[in-house]
């Protein structure tokens, strides 16, 4: 009997710490992986405006074969990212749904910037304050797409 008394002490043990400890450490691996995903896109976005700096006259679409020589050593794009030329304006976007913590820290390393947003049911950028900015932005980039306009 006393075994079991020692398996059951153990077992409840095991889960209080369970409950208690792997919620705190999965949010803290979401916000690890934010992290590296925002740094990625921050890069990708460097590498963009490098090589518009280089080529003012491009328009549309810019393929990621284009940037290859502006990219860090090591970098690996992640392939939802995407970017567009209008004009003078570039819009670096992301192409598929992103997390909260994701959009948060791409808002954060973007120094607060308030051209950094979602793209609204309307067409225009939605700031990440909630603010309609009043920049129509081209129908390549989806609807609830993070968007980082300008250079």
């Amino acid at each position: 009997m006393f075994p079991i008394w020692i398996a059951l002490f153990f077992g409840a043990i095991f889960a209080a710490y369970t409950t208690a400890h792997v919620p705190k450490e999965m949010q803290h691996i979401e916000r690890v992986k934010a992290n590296v995903q925002a740094a990625n896109f921050v890069s990708y976005r460097k590498a963009v405006i490098q090589y518009l700096a280089a080529n003012p006259g491009v328009s549309g679409d810019i393929p990621d074969t284009a940037i290859d020589i502006f990219k860090e050593p090591g970098f690996v794009k992640n392939s939802a990212w995407k970017s567009y030329a209008q004009g003078a304006q570039l819009f670096v976007y992301s192409n598929a749904p992103v997390a909260k913590t994701l959009a948060h820290e791409i808002f954060s390393r973007s120094s607060n910037n308030p051209l950094v947003g979602i793209k609204s049911a309307t067409g225009n950028l939605v700031s990440f304050k909630g603010a309609d900015t009043g920049i129509s932005l081209p129908s390549v980039i989806p609807g609830n797409a993070i968007v980082v306009a300008g250079k």
